[in-house]
């Protein structure tokens, strides 16, 4: 019998379906018919939950992998605190039948079982083009709020995106430095690369730790919402301790896969989300430099977690055509700091 990761990518959704399926019995959903919709299988897997007498929610079916039951209820638990602030449109975590943010739930296809939490539905529409000026001030703008209201938000579990957990030895999500199928002279770049931006980051960090704080950390357009209230950012499954900054470096790296953004939209849009931010927190010459080695050091952490995810077959594709791509970005960022 094979195990789950070498299913294909169809077997797996039915599987965890199926798991989602049982997990809906743990919540306080009222509706018999409730319906049960897929959404994605990536780093976890979603599904759209409606129930008719009491709306729409999000199940997550939680990696095994990654994160520890105390790093999930601590992401869970800064959800409740910034859903009690009118200025946060953000995924309202729901309790189970017994009064609990996480359930595991167990089935005879998954007997190790997975965790399952349930979120308020967050309503409005991805912007994927015709984009405008607003949206990236009003974006820069939610990112300094949300690093101001978590200023003195103590984290315990989830301290992932420092240095050392961004580009260290053993970083969160996985080493770069012996990648699969690439050559030697790919692998050496990669490397140096690694090595290099590690160090301008660390350097950073000693100097200004009063910069690092809790973050989203990936806030990439497909985790952006825009309604009639302004913006609402879902997905905070990668949150945790970190430079401040890289809230920033995300929608920057996003707009670069956007077609629909050229170069000149690209740099300009940057400075509108940077002028929405400085709007309310400060933005100086040394956060302008580390967000270029940011930027990079996203570049090479996406690498590392593609690598590591060759249990999903769907990513397990996208590693090949990102390598070259990534070499390209290191080359770029050499010329330009070098």
């Amino acid at each position: 019998m094979k195990s789950f990761s070498e299913l294909s990518y169809r077997m797996q959704v039915k599987i965890l379906r199926n798991l989602a399926v049982k997990g809906l019995g743990l919540f306080p959903f009222k509706d018999q018919n409730v319906k049960l919709k897929f959404i994605n299988h990536g780093e976890n897997t979603t599904f759209k939950v409606t129930d008719a007498k009491h709306g729409q929610y999000l199940m997550r079916i939680c990696r095994n992998d990654y994160h520890t039951d105390l790093a999930i209820k601590e992401e869970l638990k800064w959800l409740n605190k910034l859903s009690q602030n009118s200025n946060f449109q953000i995924p309202i975590p729901v309790v189970s039948i017994k009064n609990n943010f996480i359930e595991r739930v167990c089935t005879e296809q998954i007997p190790e079982g997975r965790n399952v939490c349930i979120f308020k539905w967050t309503d409005g529409k991805f912007i994927r083009k015709s984009f405008k000026d607003n949206q990236f001030i009003e974006l820069g703008r939610f990112i300094a709020q949300l690093h101001n209201a978590s200023q003195k938000h103590l984290v315990k579990y989830r301290r992932y995106w420092t240095s050392d957990g961004l580009l260290g030895t053993k970083p969160k999500f996985g080493s770069v430095d012996n990648l699969e199928n690439i050559s030697s002279q790919q692998q050496h770049l990669i490397s140096s690369g690694r090595k290099f931006v590690y160090k301008r980051l660390k350097k950073y960090e000693n100097k200004f730790p009063k910069r690092l704080g809790l973050i989203h950390a990936d806030l990439h357009f497909g985790n952006l919402i825009f309604n009639n209230k302004g913006i609402a950012a879902i997905d905070f499954d990668d949150c945790g301790f970190g430079f401040l900054i890289y809230d920033l470096a995300i929608p920057i790296i996003s707009m670069s896969f956007n077609k629909h953004i050229t170069k000149v939209q690209q740099m300009h849009f940057r400075s509108k989300l940077l002028e929405g931010y400085s709007q309310l927190r400060e933005f100086d010459k040394h956060d302008q430099i580390i967000l270029d080695d940011l930027i990079m050091a996203r570049h090479l952490v996406m690498l590392g977690w593609l690598n590591s995810r060759s249990d999903n077959p769907k990513l397990k594709l996208y590693l090949k055509k990102s390598v070259p791509q990534v070499v390209k970005k290191i080359k770029q960022y050499f010329n330009k700091i070098v």
